[in-house]
């Protein structure tokens, strides 16, 4: 993993949906100065900026070729997990450290716009988020 691509606040229902849930969102200077619905690179030596976040939720898709689509979900977020768990400066943040990163597939809000993508994106928000019951 050498960078991480930020979405701003604009950036469709998957950031107002967290909003609107009551988290605060927390942004860079890169992306703050640029246009809204754009994603914006940061190298991953500037995670650090972002330690003192209570959460973090990464959105993932992998849509290289596969012969099967079962597990897709899977499929979606094993690259940035993979990347994530490996890189050193990742795992020396205090929320990593706490098992407060939450991987959701990008498609949930991403590629399903409307009602069924928003209620899918919070169920499964509400899955990891939330302890079981």
């Amino acid at each position: 993993m050498q960078e991480i691509n930020l979405g701003n606040f604009n950036h469709g229902s998957c950031s107002s949906l967290i909003e609107e849930l009551g988290f605060q969102l927390i942004s860079s200077p890169e992306l703050n100065n640029a246009e809204p619905n754009t994603i914006v690179p940061i190298s991953i030596e500037t995670l650090p900026q972002f330690n003192e976040a209570d959460s973090i939720v990464m959105l993932g898709s992998n849509f290289s070729e596969r012969k099967e689509l079962d597990n897709f979900e899977s499929h979606q977020l094993s690259n940035i997990k993979q990347a994530w768990s490996e890189n050193a400066i990742a795992q020396s943040l205090d929320v990593s450290k706490a098992g407060r990163v939450y991987f959701i597939p990008a498609y949930l809000c991403l590629g399903l716009p409307g009602a069924i993508g928003t209620e899918l994106y919070l169920e499964e928000l509400k899955e990891q988020l939330l302890p079981p019951e």
